[in-house]
């Protein structure tokens, strides 16, 4: 899925202007509020309003040069700090699916055997619950109690909530990624690293627009989560600052979980719907759902014997 994520990227790049300037305008308005009150007079927004309108009576704030060099300074300033929060963007990718760096190795060991451990838990007790129930007086006559089906869903959603598969990355959201090639790989026998470029042009348009659409939301969210981090610099000249930071940090985290697993189940979704076609179109025709033989096959066509 990787893959994936990087080619519909490519293709949202052009739309970063519309969503990234505004974002920064706002945070320079900040820094100036920030500024101007400092942390003693962080609440004094008439001593603000006096020092703008001392700079307004200024003889630069009078004249035309004046004002239209300030609107240059302001709209190229905000430009250079939105594309500081775009490349930033990418590294809180990296950090949201696990994609740690190699200095980080070991807190990325330290994370996955948690979560891995925490799975294995959930995974047993649900494995239990399914044995009782199915030794249960009820369960000889071909039904389950209503109480053991309510327990059993309830500690499948828990195990489901840590990791789909076993964990194998530090974060939510890369085991969130990651298990849609296993599933993927696991029920069909197809690399979808190998067959998502493939599958991408073969699919409807109303399913691309699906994708793209979840792949803004998703990216989106990030830009959220990475502008939390300039608003916390700023609380060092101005503690409100931290306030907005933390609720940009929270927004971005709760609207990353929805739209990484939104856009994982559009992907894994989008193989299930036109996998069969896929295999159709590398000259691989199955008369019925996509098998995983099938899958496989097409999966050594794409791989072209590597």
């Amino acid at each position: 899925m990787n893959a994936f994520l990087t080619e519909l990227g490519r293709n949202l790049a052009s739309r970063w202007a519309s969503h990234l300037v505004p974002a920064g305008l706002l945070f320079l308005g900040t820094v100036a509020l920030g500024t101007l009150l400092g942390h003693a007079d962080w609440y004094d927004v008439t001593a603000a309003a006096e020092r703008v309108d001392a700079l307004a009576g200024s003889s630069a704030a009078r004249s035309a040069g004046g004002v239209a060099l300030a609107a240059t300074a302001v709209l190229l300033a905000s430009a250079g700090t939105a594309l500081a929060v775009q490349a930033f963007a990418t590294v809180v990718e990296d950090w949201w699916t696990g994609s740690w760096p190699r200095p980080a190795a070991p807190l990325t060991r330290r994370r996955t055997a948690r979560r891995h451990d925490r799975w294995t838990a959930a995974e047993a007790a649900f494995q239990r619950a399914v044995e009782e129930a199915a030794t249960a007086p009820t369960a000889s006559r071909g039904h389950l109690a209503p109480a053991d089906r309510a327990r059993i869903d309830r500690l499948n959603a828990a195990r489901n909530r840590i990791a789909l598969v076993e964990p194998t990355r530090p974060t939510w959201a890369g085991d969130r990624v990651h298990a849609v090639d296993e599933r993927v790989l696991a029920t069909y026998g197809l690399d979808l690293d190998s067959g998502w470029s493939r599958l991408w042009l073969i699919l409807p348009e109303a399913a691309r627009t699906e994708l793209r659409t979840a792949r803004e939301a998703y990216d989106a969210a990030l830009r959220l989560l990475a502008w939390s981090v300039p608003y916390g610099v700023l609380a060092a000249w101005w503690w409100p600052a931290a306030l907005i930071a933390a609720g940009t940090f929270l927004a971005g985290w709760r609207r990353g979980r929805a739209a990484t697993d939104a856009l994982a189940e559009l992907v894994e979704s989008s193989v299930d719907l036109y996998g069969r076609r896929l295999a159709t179109a590398v000259g691989l025709p199955t008369p019925g759902p996509l098998t995983h033989p099938t899958g496989q096959a097409v999966t050594r066509v794409l791989r072209k014997g590597t």
